[in-house]
């Protein structure tokens, strides 16, 4: 059972995080915030099972997710707060 909602949770997450990075618009920034939560999963998964080179690959998705999120989402929220704009 809970192999099977690490598949789903991880699928799903990742295909949502997909579509909503498929073209420039107010949503696209919370693709990465998608795969913040489908890396994980897959990660969680894949070690369970030892796939240890597919595990490295969704650690460097899961930094790259962590990236996206900083710049797209996090940094300029920060920006925003510090010029002080309603």
């Amino acid at each position: 059972m809970l192999m099977t909602a690490l598949q789903v949770l991880a699928s799903a997450f990742a295909l949502l995080g997909t579509w909503l990075l498929r073209k420039p618009g107010r949503w696209m920034p919370w693709g990465f915030a998608c795969w913040l939560v489908s890396n994980p999963a897959a990660m969680l998964f894949l070690a369970l099972h030892g796939h240890w080179v597919l595990f490295a690959q969704h650690l460097v998705f899961f930094v790259l997710a962590l990236d996206g999120v900083w710049h797209w989402l996090v940094r300029p929220g920060i920006e925003h707060n510090l010029r002080g704009a309603p």
